[in-house]
């Protein structure tokens, strides 16, 4: 059931006469992504590293060892490396959660959209017409995620896993439609209206 925070959230970026033709959002129930074959063990061993030294930073600061301003940036350097290392391993899943409750998806019929209203604000949009690409990915439970366009390697790689937050690649992100229910129908519903709009009828 998509709320009416929903509706408005995208219909302020509409066109007059613009029709709405299919609203979603991202399943939170879907908590890794391909990406996360990598990036568990990496965020694993890099959280577990970041933390020890952490804490051993803040055990050193904690003797009082040193002038009181060395002691003082060893706090400050022990407390940032523990902070680093528990979002890398938890902290990344719950922004994600909090993203995706936040974000919402249209396909109108001239252009598909995504508004995240999270803080900046974010929103990606782009003409059915000019679209170069539609891909998809399907889990078996059917649930997946349309691409649209091409991007850069590492901004679709880090794209849906928590990291982009602090990453930057939002920026260089290409529009996605992430862990929607109804990606099947979706991206064939892209797919013709981009041939309806590259062969118009006589």
């Amino acid at each position: 059931m998509i709320s009416r925070d929903a509706v408005d959230a995208l219909r302020e970026h509409l066109h007059e006469g613009e029709r709405i033709l299919w609203i979603g959002q991202p399943d939170t129930s879907i908590v890794l992504t391909r990406a996360d074959i990598l990036l568990v063990p990496i965020s694993l061993w890099l959280g577990i590293y970041t933390l020890s030294w952490g804490l051993e930073y803040l055990e050193k600061s904690l003797t009082g060892a040193g002038s009181p301003v060395g002691t003082f940036l060893v706090f400050t350097e022990g407390i940032a490396m523990v902070m680093v290392g528990l979002y890398v391993t938890l902290g990344r899943f719950v922004y994600k959660n909090w993203r995706k409750r936040r974000t919402y998806y249209a396909v109108t019929d001239q252009k598909v959209l995504a508004v995240t209203n999270t803080w900046p604000k974010k929103v990606f949009a782009e003409l059915i017409s000019d679209l170069p690409d539609v891909r998809r990915f399907i889990h078996s439970n059917g649930i997946g995620t349309v691409t649209f366009g091409r991007s850069y390697f590492m901004a679709s790689w880090c794209s849906n896993t928590g990291i982009n937050c602090s990453s930057g690649f939002d920026a260089l992100d290409l529009i996605a439609f992430h862990d929607i229910r109804a990606a099947d129908y979706v991206y064939e519903l892209v797919n013709k209206l981009r041939s309806e709009s590259q062969n118009p009828p006589a």
